[in-house]
């Protein structure tokens, strides 16, 4: 997926952050539901997880978990 690396370009992270972000992107991608248009929701859900990371948010999970609340994931639907 190049969204991601794409979209990191556009902000400073050190390359901590950066696998922090990555990591968290290719675990939370897989939730996505397959009734959705994929390139679209993982091109938002990058951008999620990315303004997250830029609030100070460096564990994957609570940046996973944040992108599907915005984003409005249900898990318990899937």
């Amino acid at each position: 997926m190049n969204s991601i690396h794409a979209l990191l370009h556009e902000g400073a992270f050190d390359p901590e952050t950066v696998q922090v972000v990555v990591q968290a992107f290719e675990s939370c991608r897989e939730t996505i539901p397959e009734t959705v248009d994929r390139p679209l929701m993982e091109e938002l859900m990058a951008k999620r997880i990315l303004q997250l990371a830029r609030r100070g948010i460096r564990d994957p999970i609570e940046l996973c978990t944040g992108a599907q609340k915005q984003l409005g994931i249900n898990l318990s639907r899937r």
